[in-house]
This record gives C-alpha cells, structure tokens and sequence, in this order.
C-alpha cells in the first residue's frame, strides 16, 4: 500500500471513530433524559405518605423521610442536620441527599425550610394570633433572615404581608386554608 492509501483510510476511520463518538454521545444523553423522566415517576400522596416510584428501596427512604418530617415533625428541630436524619432512619448522608434532590427537587436545608414554613403558618391560624417570633421559633428557624426569605419563598408573600392577610380574613370569621398560602409538597415537586 502507498502512503496516499493509508492517508485515505486512516481519514476514512478518523472520520467513522468520530461518528461513532457523537452517536454515542447523543444516544446516552437521550437515554438520560428518558432515565430522568423515568425518576420523576412517582405520586406522593399526603394523607397516606404513600409513595409510588420506580424503585422499591427508594420509595422505602422517602415514605421514611415523608414520615418523619409529616407525623414526628423532625424539622421544628432548629438544629436538624442531614446526618442526623439520616442516623435516625438508617440510611447515610449521601442517600438521604440523593433522595430529597431527586425526588422532591429541593436540597435539604430548602425540604426542612418547606415545612417550617408550613408548620409557622398552621400555628398563627389554629393557636391565635401569636407574635412572629413565637411561630417562627416554634416552627423551627433560628434566624428571621432564614424564615423571611424561605416565607417569601414559599408563599410568595412576606411574612408580615401574609399575617396581616390572614388576621383580616380570620376576623371576617373566613376560613383560612394553609394550602392556599403554601403548596402541598406534591405540587412543590417539580415535574
């Protein structure tokens, strides 16, 4: 063979490794998509913290985690840290995270956060009409810059805007429903 041959078959099989590379590259990046649709395949249902998904010991952590942040109510905690949930529910820190990312698409701190603001807001309208510090505190924030902004967040009102809403409307004699003020953690989820 000459050297104008090997140049062609050596362009030629350049070229196919190439292909085969992006080819590649796209098949999986397709695949991961479908992978991360497939994940996302799961009904969490409040009353019950049933949980359906893919995957068996999945769902098993997150009934576990739902239980503990709805029923033991783990979050008023101030000082709850990822690897003490995961201690109590026997599981690490790094499966407990995957988890709550994956699932509930909100990291850890922003999980615990959701229900403090929950929680702060069940105990203004059924306790009384009590100062902010007192339901803030007993929700579980430390720091009224933290129960501020993740307030804000997941009402989409500061904190002040939302008690002077719900005090009108508790002293029309309204009914005033948390999940009208912050989403059920179903549709926090996002899809």
């Amino acid at each position: 063979m000459n050297m104008n041959t090997i140049h062609k078959i050596s362009i030629i099989l350049s070229g196919t490794v190439a292909l085969l590379f992006v080819a590649h590259k796209l098949y999986f990046k397709k695949l991961k998509k479908r992978t991360v649709s497939k994940s996302k395949m799961y009904l969490i249902n409040s009353a019950d913290s049933s949980l359906l998904c893919e995957n068996s010991e999945s769902s098993y952590l997150i009934d576990k985690i739902i239980r503990c942040f709805e029923q033991d109510k783990v979050y008023t905690n101030p000082r709850l840290k990822i690897a003490d949930l995961a201690k109590s529910i026997g599981t690490n820190r790094n499966y407990l995270s995957r988890a709550v990312n994956g699932y509930f698409m909100l990291n850890f701190n922003q999980l615990c956060n959701y229900f403090r603001v929950r929680e702060a807001c069940r105990i203004y309208v059924e306790e009384g009409l009590l100062p902010r510090e007192v339901w803030m505190r007993r929700s579980g924030f430390i720091s009224s810059s933290s129960f501020s902004s993740s307030f804000s967040l997941f009402t989409g009102r500061s904190p002040a805007r939302w008690q002077r809403e719900v005090r009108l409307r508790l002293q029309k004699n309204e009914k005033v429903s948390i999940d009208e003020y912050v989403g059920k953690l179903k549709d926090m989820i996002k899809k």
